[in-house]
């Protein structure tokens, strides 16, 4: 079996003061290998970060499976407890969105250092890593001491690339990590995807700039426009 068989995934939101639920995607079904890249597009609207965000559990997804072959065994993510998927989490999938979400008064270093340290690497060693791939991401050494809550969003992505990529996962699911990078930076981080891809880790992304991880990419997932539906039952296309 894959690494992740995606079986007739659905999500809708419920728009309470419209009276309206929102389906962005409905029986989706698609699957992913070790070291395999798909990409998922797809108009505004789509669903393409809903897709994401619902096989990390961010969002609860209406309907569907989504079998993860993990090193513990086989897990539904959209059913697993909370508590197996913040396992999954520390351990075997990773996320990158295009917001760094950090804690007030946690230099840069601190933060890509911590997955790290949860794995049981020591400070010396986890700090050299850190140093080693901020570096190459381009994130100029006097800012490594500095709170990121600070950064322009271009340094604020680097830190958040770097924290994702710092320890080793079997999964990985990218969403617009390169919207808010230049093109040295882009160029970076598309090394370090095919350096991932060449370990044997399975990525599923959205990305603003296709074209430059286009030789990376195995199968494209492509999501049609979103789909409405009133208190009635009756169905528009929402643009």
């Amino acid at each position: 079996m894959s690494l992740l068989q995606v079986e007739n995934i659905a999500k809708q939101f419920h728009i309470d003061h419209l009276d309206r639920v929102i389906g962005v995607f409905d029986r989706l079904s698609f699957s992913v290998d070790s070291g395999e890249f798909l990409i998922v597009t797809g108009q505004n609207g789509a669903g393409k970060s809903s897709l994401l965000r619902c096989l990390y559990r961010t969002y609860i997804a209406t309907s569907g499976h989504a079998w993860y072959e993990s090193r513990h065994g086989m897990v539904d993510l959209l059913a697993a407890a909370d508590v197996d998927i913040a396992l999954l989490r520390r351990e075997e999938i990773g996320f990158v969105t295009q917001f760094l979400r950090s804690r007030p008064r946690v230099s840069t270093l601190e933060l890509v250092m911590e997955p790290l340290l949860d794995t049981g690497i020591s400070e010396r060693g986890a700090r050299t890593q850190a140093e080693s791939i901020l570096e190459d991401l381009g994130l100029k050494n006097d800012l490594w001491g500095a709170y990121p809550t600070t950064f322009s969003g271009g340094e604020q992505q680097k830190v958040n690339l770097a924290r994702a990529f710092i320890s080793p996962r079997r999964l990985l699911l990218l969403d617009e990590p390169t919207a808010s990078l230049d093109r040295e930076a882009r160029q970076s981080l598309v090394r370090r995807l095919e350096e991932l891809k060449r370990q044997g880790v399975a990525m599923i992304g959205v990305f603003h700039h296709p074209e430059d991880i286009q030789h990376l990419v195995d199968r494209t997932i492509e999501l049609s426009a979103a789909l409405s539906v009133s208190a009635n039952g009756a169905f528009e296309h929402v643009d």
